[in-house]
C-alpha cells in the first residue's frame, strides 16, 4: 500500500517552504481479495447419524459441524502481533499460515438487552473430517461461556479480526452460538451467523402397554414417554422415531413422526411468540390432547410434554419379546436414545368367575320321525343331546368386540379299573391310569359380545348364564366336558397364551333309551289249582 501527495515550494526560500499542492492519495498495488464466504450449518439427518461412526460420540456434548470450502485444513490459531509488537520474520515467510482460514464463535444476546456489553470473538478448536467424501469442519471443543467476556480495547497497529454485527434474533437460547470465518493471513471475516450446538434431550419415562382399542377390539402396544425443556428453539424436538428390537433378532427403526404443530412449542415457550409460528398462542386446555382409550377405562389427557405412540401388529408379533426405544429429532440434531423398554406382547386371558361350574342338563332327543317308525312302538332315539351352560367369562383387557367360547368333549371307552370306572367328581388331570378315553375334540364355538362396563362377554346382554346345545351323543356313554375362552380380536394371533384355563364339568352319562324290565319272579300254585291250570 502506498500513499502519494504532491508538494510545492519556491527554490529560494530553501526547504522549509514545502506547502501542500494536492491532498494524499491511496494507491495499492496488491491484489483485491474477496472476504471469506458465510459459514453454511450442516444440518444431520438420523440415517447419516446412524451410519457414521465418527458421529456417535459427539452427541453428549455440543458441536457444530459446517461446509469447508477451502483448500487447506482449519486452522485454530490466527497469526496476529502481540500487542505494540510486529511479525516475526518467520510469521511473514509462512506463506500457509497466511492463507489458512480459522472458525470463531461468541455467545448471542438478545437486541433488547442493550445495556449489556457483545461478547468478544474466540477461535474455536476446529477439525477436518469427511463424510460420505463431503469436506466438513467439525467444532468440538467450544470455549467456555467466561472466555467469552468482553476485554478491553487495546490501541495497537496489530492486525486483529474486527467486529461484526449478529443477526437480530427475538428467541435466542443457549443452544445458538454465533460463527465466522476468518483468513488469518489479512484477518478478514465474513458475516457471523448463529448455528445451532446442542441436540435435543433424550425422552425420559418411556413406558408401554397393552391397550385394546373399541370398536372392533384392535389390540395395540401403547408407547408413553416424556421430553424434558430444550435450551433453545433450534433443538426443541419436532418428530420423534421408535425402535423396535426383537429379543434374538435385528433392530428396526420405525419412520420418524411429526408432532402436532401445538405441542411444539412445549419444550421451549418462547417459540409461541416467533413471528414464523403459526400455531395456537396458548393450548391451555388439554382436552385437545387425548390419550388412546381402551375399553373399560376412564379418559385420559396427555400432560404437559407428554406424548404416545400406538404399536399395531404390522410392527408386532403376539407372544413375542420386544425392546422398545425413542429418541428425538430436531432441525439439526438427532438426541440419545431414551431408556429401553423390555417386555412380552402378551395379555392377560379371560377368566372363569370364582366357584364357576359347568352344568350339564339333559334335552329331549333325537328321535326317528313317526312316518317311518310307526305307531305301534314308542319313538327311536337315535341320539342324545345335552344343554352346557356357564357363567359369562370376565375379560382384563378390552375394547369391544367379540369374546369367543371353545367347547371341547371326550367319552370313555374302556374301564381299567374293575370295581366301578371313574368317579363322578373326576375333573381333569392325569388319569389314563383309570380308564382309556377319546382325545379331547371340539364340539362347538360361542361367539359373545363383551359388555364395555363389566368386561363380560354374554349375548344378550345382561344374561347371567350363556347355553349350547351338545348334539350327538351315544346312547349309554359317558361325557366330560371342558371350556377355555379368549378375547376375539384382531389378528388372530394363535398363541396358546391367549385362552383362558379349562372349565371342567362333571362326568356325565347318557340315559338308556328305555327303563330296565323288571325281574321276573317265581308264583307260587294255589291250591286246588284254577280251572285253566
Amino acid at each position: 500500500d502506498y500513499e502519494v501527495a504532491v508538494d510545492w515550494r519556491w527554490r529560494r526560500h530553501g526547504d522549509y517552504f514545502w506547502m501542500p499542492a494536492y491532498g494524499p492519495m491511496h494507491v495499492s498495488t496488491l491484489m483485491p481479495r474477496a472476504a471469506p464466504p458465510v459459514p453454511i450449518a450442516v444440518p444431520i439427518a438420523p440415517e447419516v447419524w446412524d451410519l457414521t461412526s465418527a458421529l456417535h460420540e459427539l452427541n453428549t456434548s455440543p458441536f457444530a459441524l459446517f461446509q469447508w470450502p477451502f483448500a487447506q485444513p482449519p486452522t485454530s490459531t490466527i497469526l496476529s502481533a502481540p500487542p505494540g509488537e510486529e511479525l516475526s520474520a518467520d510469521a511473514k515467510l509462512d506463506i500457509l499460515g497466511h492463507g489458512d482460514y480459522a472458525v470463531q464463535c461468541r455467545q448471542l444476546l438478545r437486541s433488547s438487552v442493550d445495556a449489556m456489553p457483545e461478547a468478544r470473538w474466540m477461535t474455536c478448536t476446529s477439525r477436518f473430517i469427511l463424510i460420505n467424501g463431503k469436506p466438513l469442519c467439525l467444532i468440538q471443543q467450544l470455549p467456555a461461556p467466561a472466555d467469552m467476556l468482553p476485554e478491553p480495547p487495546e490501541l495497537d497497529g496489530a492486525p486483529k479480526p474486527i467486529e461484526t454485527p449478529v443477526p437480530d434474533e427475538t428467541s435466542i437460547g443457549q443452544d445458538e452460538l454465533a460463527f465466522r470465518f476468518v483468513r488469518a493471513g489479512d484477518c478478514e471475516v465474513s458475516v457471523g451467523i448463529p448455528t445451532t450446538i446442542a441436540a435435543p434431550p433424550p425422552p425420559t419415562n418411556v413406558v408401554c402397554g397393552l391397550k385394546m382399542l373399541p370398536p372392533h377390539s384392535t389390540l395395540v402396544l401403547c408407547v408413553r414417554f416424556q421430553s424434558k425443556e430444550a435450551l433453545g428453539c433450534n433443538s426443541a424436538p419436532r418428530e420423534y422415531q421408535v425402535s423396535l428390537q426383537e429379543v434374538g433378532g435385528e433392530r428396526r427403526l420405525l419412520p420418524p413422526v411429526r408432532l402436532p404443530l401445538e405441542r411444539i412449542p412445549e419444550s421451549w415457550q418462547p417459540m409461541r411468540g416467533e413471528k414464523g409460528f403459526l400455531g395456537e398462542l396458548d393450548p391451555a386446555d388439554r382436552a385437545q390432547f387425548p390419550a388412546s382409550k381402551g375399553g373399560g377405562e376412564t379418559l385420559e389427557h396427555l400432560q404437559f410434554l407428554e406424548f404416545e405412540h400406538l404399536l399395531s401388529f404390522t410392527e408386532l408379533c403376539y407372544g413375542r419379546r420386544y425392546r422398545v426405544s425413542v429418541r428425538w429429532l430436531s432441525p439439526w440434531r438427532v438426541s440419545l436414545w431414551g431408556p429401553t423398554w423390555e417386555g412380552t406382547v402378551l395379555m392377560l386371558a379371560p377368566r372363569a368367575p370364582q366357584l364357576a361350574e359347568l352344568n350339564l342338563q339333559p334335552v329331549k332327543p333325537v328321535e326317528l320321525a313317526s312316518d317311518l317308525a310307526g305307531d305301534e312302538f314308542l319313538p327311536t332315539v337315535l341320539a342324545e343331546r345335552l344343554e352346557v351352560s356357564w357363567p359369562p367369562f370376565i375379560a382384563h383387557l378390552r375394547g369391544g368386540g367379540r369374546m369367543e367360547y371353545q367347547l371341547q368333549r371326550r367319552c370313555i371307552v374302556r374301564d381299567y379299573d374293575s370295581g366301578g370306572g371313574v368317579s363322578q367328581d373326576q375333573r381333569g388331570g392325569n388319569d389314563r391310569e383309570a380308564f382309556d378315553a377319546t382325545p379331547w375334540e371340539v364340539v362347538g364355538m360361542v361367539a359373545t359380545q363383551v359388555d364395555d362396563a363389566t368386561g363380560q362377554g354374554m349375548d344378550p346382554p345382561g344374561t347371567d348364564r350363556i347355553t349350547f346345545i351338545v348334539e350327538d351323543l351315544k346312547l349309554c356313554a359317558r361325557y366330560q366336558f371342558r371350556l377355555k375362552a379368549r378375547l376375539f380380536f384382531h389378528p388372530n394371533s394363535g398363541h396358546d397364551g391367549e385362552w383362558s384355563d379349562f372349565l371342567y364339568s362333571l362326568w356325565r352319562e347318557t340315559p338308556a333309551p328305555l327303563p330296565q324290565p323288571p325281574a321276573p319272579c317265581e308264583a307260587a300254585v294255589p291250591d286246588p289249582p284254577p280251572k285253566p291250570l
